[in-house]
């Protein structure tokens, strides 16, 4: 009698709503606008200085913030591909684990942004 392999369990993926992208939408603007940054510039394939920092801590925002959208639909939202966004997320943990102190700066103001956006929510 031979063994059998047991089943792999699947975990079922997130997936967020349109009123989940809307509201990724809206965070996305808050933190440009709290970070002087245009929407265009951040969706756009620009990696002029700042630009990729901006889009790292954006990423980790709509994340942290809106945890029912899935790395697909952080990708859509920023105009990159799933595999971006699970980068972008990485990279700014990383940021923040050893301290960046560029990165962490501008991160406190897009957080400060995305807690504000999370208030009028409530």
């Amino acid at each position: 009698m031979s063994k059998r392999r047991p089943r792999k369990q699947f975990v079922v993926p997130r997936q967020g709503t349109i009123e989940d992208e809307k509201r990724g939408a809206e965070l996305m603007m808050a933190i440009c606008g709290a970070l002087a940054v245009p929407a265009e510039a951040l969706i756009g394939h620009s990696r002029s200085h700042g630009l990729p920092d901006v889009r790292h801590m954006t990423a980790y925002l709509l994340r942290d913030f809106v945890p029912q959208l899935n790395y697909r639909q952080i990708g859509d939202l920023m105009g990159r591909h799933h595999a971006s966004a699970i980068h972008s997320i990485n990279t700014a943990k990383r940021y923040i684990e050893i301290q960046d102190e560029q990165f962490m700066a501008a991160f406190d103001i897009a957080q400060k942004a995305a807690k504000k956006w999370h208030k009028k929510l409530m």
